[in-house]
């Protein structure tokens, strides 16, 4: 059985909460097999997937079953000068 992914406004930001468990401190953190909470206009959801990393930005490909299986959907993770960090899909 298959489950739709929670409802995402594409390409409206939403603030990332924690990755792995803990707040985010710089994009390496979005690479690999991650975890990460957001929270928007839709609510707070959790996005499993893999991630990567470049000198501005972060690619997460979100992944059905816990992150390892097919894609569901790609953000885009950015630092904001505050410190923070907010996703969005493409």
């Amino acid at each position: 059985m298959t489950i739709a992914p929670d409802p995402i406004v594409s390409g409206v930001a939403y603030a990332v909460r924690e990755v792995g468990g803990r707040r985010p401190a710089d994009l390496e953190d979005f690479t690999g097999h991650v975890s990460m909470t957001v929270e928007g206009s839709t609510g707070r959801h959790v996005v499993r997937g893999q991630g990567f990393a470049t000198a501005d930005a972060a690619r997460v490909h979100e992944k059905s079953d816990d992150g390892v299986g097919k894609d569901t959907r790609t953000w885009t993770v950015r630092a904001q000068r505050d410190g923070s960090f907010a996703a969005a899909t493409d």
